[in-house]
């Protein structure tokens, strides 16, 4: 039960202190503040607390797909608000006037609670059906000493967390001062479309996309539940044996950003080019 319990928070909670860690490194201090991470911890908390009360009622609607659809309109949230918050972060100067630097951290905000939502309430979830299924029928004695595995399967798996994200802000933050930022937006993109991704399996779950056959499968070099397979989950989605619609999804979202960006950038450097030509014309 300690094992379960500490790979529920790899699993599931460990995307969240990586991404707090890209947040920190890629945003500025003064902008994505002290204050806003606290409130988005705290709101993130509060809405994964809510959707997994009203999980039973929740999955009614829609013909039985609320749940699931829920979690595909967060994960859209948390993908668009990201897209929104790299495009600023890399271009300042683009939509000045329209996403100034102070709405830049209510929307990081907004995808970090979108983000604690899905992962904070699966985690709640597959906790307390976990629970139901180990503890119920069992004596006091044997029932206080799970109750003891579960708590220091939370103290050990969260001290796995802290330490991992730690020693990873640190690495994010030594890349950027070395001017390898190109590499830290790399590891963003690819931990974002790893998160998004998870829509497939949603969808999946409701008969809205098939689940297809794998199209590669790396179980002979690493398996899912391995220690590796979690970090690399947690890190930028990996996948045993992707289907075909889990590595399409996977691959737009990665690559649309870098996409736009580049757009963005040039066509930026060609204004920039013909302003002072049409000023020297006139």
């Amino acid at each position: 039960m300690l094992i379960n319990t500490v790979v529920l928070f790899l699993r599931d909670l460990l995307p969240l202190f990586i991404f707090i860690c890209y947040l920190k490194a890629t945003l500025e201090s003064q902008v994505f503040t002290l204050k806003y991470q606290l409130i988005s911890v705290v709101f993130g908390i509060l809405v994964a607390a809510l959707l997994f009360i009203i999980a039973e009622p929740l999955s009614e609607f829609f013909e039985g797909r609320g749940s699931e659809l829920t979690k595909v309109l967060l994960l859209i949230i948390f993908y668009l608000s990201m897209l929104v918050v790299s495009i600023k972060s890399e271009l300042p100067s683009l939509f000045k006037k329209l996403v100034p630097s102070t709405l830049v951290a209510k929307i990081a905000a907004v995808s970090f609670v979108s983000l604690i939502a899905v992962n904070g309430s699966s985690f709640l979830i597959f906790l307390d059906v976990y629970l139901q299924l180990n503890m119920s029928p069992l004596d006091a004695s044997i029932a206080d000493n799970q109750a003891l595995n579960v708590v220091i399967g939370f103290v050990v798996g969260l001290g796995i967390c802290v330490s991992f994200s730690v020693l990873f802000l640190f690495i994010l933050r030594e890349l950027k001062q070395l001017n390898k930022l190109w590499l830290v937006k790399t590891g963003l993109f690819l931990f974002i479309a790893g998160q998004f991704s998870y829509i497939v399996s949603q969808l999946t779950q409701i008969d809205m996309l098939s689940a297809g056959y794998p199209v590669v499968n790396f179980s002979q070099y690493i398996q899912d539940s391995s220690e590796y397979g979690h970090i690399l989950h947690a890190l930028i989605g990996f996948e045993t044996s992707p289907s075909f619609n889990f590595l399409l999804v996977y691959f737009i979202s990665f690559l649309l950003p870098i996409l736009l960006l580049n757009t963005l950038r040039f066509r930026l450097q060609s204004q920039n080019k013909i302003a002072p030509q049409y000023k020297e014309d006139l």
